[in-house]
């Protein structure tokens, strides 16, 4: 028997006889929700998506079952009262995400939800370019296991030269959009496709293709422990059994909607060097041009154009604004990167880390996402704002990762420090489930 590697499945989706407004009814991924915005999201809906993705704990106490067992009672009541329905035939889901960016630009990006062959990293057929954290892997596992579903699809990048197959799917955009909603970053679009024969060619065409996780990696790591887990209390597998496979939405590198966004640090603790020695530190290895604390949209023009040329930063002070920026081979002369492989060194995250913060502003900084005392800002304007309102005493601007360095570093066998990418827009929760039932089989 040939498994597929990519295949389609029965989503279980939202009822829109039911919920007339389904954008009341979805989310971003979990890991980037805050209480606040959980509280609000629990408010905006009963039937919001939050309550399965990100339970509160008191979910579960008021009833003495864990949170994900809470979960687990949403999900079965929803689909009792059939707010959430399952599709009659197995689909492959094309979702397309309108946006506006920071500059005006509007852009939409096309890709396509279906189930991915789970295979460790070890294949080289999925990459992964971040690391992971322990805590969230034991949190998503416990969901996982309650609610026995892929609840949020995996963000998955690879090559398409030639669109070969982005081509498959452009009768099926004739047709009327099962989803079409409005949200704060956008409009989703959502598509459902039946089709034996264009399943049979998609899975044809992506069965040799690598595919590089951009989002989602503990819940990627979390189903191949729930595979794990399953095979160890089954008997008589015959591999295409559901908990082989996760739901993944994938886009290709080429896609003009694909995009990647920096992350700002704030430096919220005092400067340990003054900016007179931060300077000459600095002046050893990068260019230095210095602007007025009211020239910020003309440095920021030179950062972006830099950008294409090496490597530069945005330094905000309250002495004002500058500009650094350096070549590859002038990093090679720093001694805390000239070891490391040259796609680790040339990333700006792992400049800013290793050398820009402790050594030129002698901050003894940690690497990792909790950090208290980098904070990391999206918006350009708030990480800039932060320093003249006297909230922090640095803020640095990042140009974007690109997208070829995520494949690049992924090809070595690195992976990148947090907070090095941010794939704009995220990915809904909420627009389609893939549920696990053990009985049920995957195929094409």
């Amino acid at each position: 028997m040939t498994l597929p590697t990519v295949a389609p499945f029965q989503g279980l989706r939202y009822n829109s006889e039911k919920i007339a407004d389904l954008s009341k009814t979805v989310a971003p991924p979990y890991d980037v929700i805050d209480e606040k915005y959980r509280e609000a999201l629990y408010a905006r809906h009963p039937n919001n998506v939050i309550r399965l993705i990100l339970t509160k704990d008191e979910d579960g106490a008021a009833q003495k079952i864990t949170k994900y067992e809470a979960a687990r009672r949403y999900l079965e009541d929803w689909k009792k009262q059939q707010v959430l329905i399952r599709d009659q035939l197995p689909q492959i889901y094309l979702y397309h995400q309108t946006y506006r960016l920071e500059d005006g630009r509007e852009l939409t990006r096309k890709g396509f939800i279906a189930l991915r062959r789970l295979e460790s990293f070890e294949s080289g057929k999925i990459r992964p370019h971040e690391y992971t954290f322990a805590g969230p892997k034991a949190d998503r596992l416990n969901l996982i296991r309650s609610v026995s579903a892929n609840l949020s699809p995996i963000f998955g990048i690879y090559r398409d030269e030639g669109r070969r197959v982005e081509e498959l799917f452009y009768p099926a955009l004739r047709k009327k959009a099962l989803i079409d909603i409005e949200t704060e970053d956008g409009r989703h679009q959502v598509w459902g496709l039946h089709d034996p024969k264009l399943f049979a060619e998609l899975d044809r065409r992506m069965e040799s293709k690598t595919v590089f996780i951009a989002d989602g990696h503990h819940r990627y790591e979390t189903a191949l422990a729930y595979r794990e887990a399953m095979k160890g209390e089954r008997k008589d597998l015959k591999g295409d059994e559901p908990f082989h496979y996760v739901m993944m939405y994938l886009c290709s590198m080429e896609d003009e909607g694909l995009v990647i966004l920096p992350t700002h640090r704030v430096v919220t603790v005092p400067l340990a060097a003054p900016w007179s020695e931060a300077k000459r530190r600095l002046s050893e290895f990068f260019q230095v041009k210095e602007y007025g604390a009211g020239e910020s949209d003309k440095a920021l023009a030179r950062l972006h154009e830099l950008q294409a040329q090496g490597h530069a930063f945005l330094l905000r002070l309250k002495e004002g604004l500058t500009v650094i920026s350096a070549d590859s081979k002038s990093l090679e002369k720093i001694p805390e990167l000239k070891n490391l492989k040259p796609p680790v060194r040339d990333l700006d995250v792992v400049i800013l880390h290793h050398y820009l913060l402790p050594k030129a502003f002698g901050l003894d900084v940690a690497e990792d996402h909790d950090s208290v005392k980098v904070q990391y800002v999206k918006e350009t304007a708030a990480a800039l704002k932060s320093v003249s309102d006297g909230k922090a005493s640095l803020a640095v601007i990042m140009n974007p990762t690109k997208i070829g360095q995520v494949e690049a570093i992924s090809a070595v066998g690195e992976r990148m420090p947090h907070k090095s990418t941010f794939f704009y827009p995220k990915l809904l929760s909420g627009l389609v489930f893939n549920p696990l039932d053990p009985e049920e089989r995957v195929g094409i």
